[in-house]
């Protein structure tokens, strides 16, 4: 999980007279914890929707994939999809990204198919409007033109500028995660005081 984007939330994480409690009821903290980490989870969706300029919320997949998995001592807060760490902490830019026109040894370019994945969709409705506006041009001109050829070589086109713009200029980090962690430490001290202040006789329930 290395290369995912992750937070733990442990009593390790809180103010010394609430570890000192935890400590002392291990099962308690155990439970608050994880359903702090649960809670948690909107408000990251809250982070993103509110990252300004460019959130990333192309398909939502990235929002969808913020997830929960509980920990001996508590619970992690993870997005397991590969790019996720790149959208919180950005794309460094790389001197050798024009080599080899960014494949090969020291190239650095984004993947030409998630790319061009997301040209399709951002210009899907534009891409069909300029082909037709060159095609009826050219068959003004007296020659004729195949429109799926134009939309493909425009397709082309933008991958190449995009990808090569990625990789040698970066791309800023949104930091969904920083920006949401002073509230998902505020959940969880709440969590933690609720649960430490349930009568016996009724329990905390998860």
């Amino acid at each position: 999980m290395s290369s995912f984007v992750v937070i733990a939330v442990k009593p390790a994480d809180f103010p010394k007279v609430l570890r000192r409690h935890l400590l002392a009821h291990p099962n308690v903290a155990r439970q608050a914890l994880r359903r702090a980490a649960r809670r948690a989870l909107p408000v990251i969706a809250d982070t993103i929707a509110r990252v300004r300029p460019h959130k990333p919320q192309d398909t939502g997949h990235y929002t969808a994939r913020w997830t929960t998995e509980p920990m001996p001592d508590g619970a992690l807060i993870y997005n397991p999809l590969m790019y996720a760490k790149v959208v919180e902490t950005g794309r460094s830019p790389h001197p050798d990204a024009m080599a080899a026109g960014g494949v090969g040894p020291g190239a650095k370019w984004p993947p030409r198919d998630e790319i061009e994945r997301w040209v399709r969709r951002k210009f899907r409705g534009s891409l069909t409007i300029a082909s037709g506006v060159a095609a009826g041009f050219a068959r003004a001109g007296g020659r004729r033109v195949n429109r799926r050829d134009l939309v493909e070589r425009t397709v082309r086109s933008l991958v190449f500028l995009v990808r090569r713009k990625i990789g040698t200029q970066g791309t800023p980090g949104k930091f969904v995660l920083r920006d949401s962690l002073p509230k998902i430490i505020q959940i969880a001290q709440a969590e933690i005081i609720r649960a430490l202040n349930e009568p016996p006789e009724v329990g905390y329930r998860p």
